[in-house]
């Protein structure tokens, strides 16, 4: 499994833990918690992975300095 993949997936276990109590063990989370996960699930919907330069792009880099 890619790295990325699995910290998608560690990221939104606290909207799947909810989800399961919801459904299985009917507790209904109070309005702080749903903001929590909320704020969870956002963050990882707008985070981006900083991206390395190409091999050529750095081996370029070096040149000059």
């Amino acid at each position: 499994m890619a790295r990325s993949t699995y910290a998608l997936l560690v990221a939104l276990l606290p909207a799947t833990a909810t989800v399961i109590g919801i459904v299985v063990l009917r507790q209904v989370p109070s309005l702080a918690e749903l903001a929590g996960v909320g704020l969870v699930v956002l963050s990882v919907a707008l985070h981006r992975e900083l991206r390395t330069p190409p091999a050529e792009f750095s081996s370029h880099i070096m040149l000059i300095m």
